[in-house]
């Protein structure tokens, strides 16, 4: 019985060294965004959407579809930045547009450009209920 106890007591004591030990390897000094590779967390991006504009197609039986649409994209500070600008559209059900992007080309310090994102599968205009937009600062 005495045995069990000294056994429980050491396996305890290793563990708790074990536990500080790894503890003090495991330690970061800070968390780098979704996606970021070079070790610095960017809090801000310099680009904003400013406008979107929706070009439609009429589809053979009377629909009216999304095709694509034209993105204003906005590039606010003093460097000169490309970006890529994706979109998703979706009826809330099944149909999707999936996700499509486009980069832009270079936008000059405090300027604009106004890029097309073409939607991969059109989706219907009137059931198109759920519309996403993203700006990632590429350069």
């Amino acid at each position: 019985m005495q045995a069990n106890i000294l056994y429980g007591l050491v396996a305890i004591g290793v563990i708790t060294a074990g536990t500080v030990g790894f503890a003090n390897t495991l330690t970061v000094a800070g968390i780098n965004p979704i996606g970021g590779n070079d070790g610095t967390v960017d809090t801000t991006t310099a680009g904003t959407i400013t406008a979107v504009t929706w070009n439609e197609i009429a589809t053979a039986d009377g629909d009216i579809d999304l095709d694509s649409a034209d993105v204003t994209v906005d590039n606010a500070d003093g460097s000169a930045h490309t970006y890529q600008v994706c979109a998703v559209v979706s009826d809330g059900g099944a149909t999707s547009s999936g996700l499509s992007c486009t980069i832009t080309a270079s936008i000059l310090a405090a300027a604009s450009l106004v890029v097309v994102v073409d939607l991969a599968t059109d989706v219907d205009t009137a059931t198109a209920t759920n519309i996403y937009f993203t700006l990632e600062e590429l350069t």
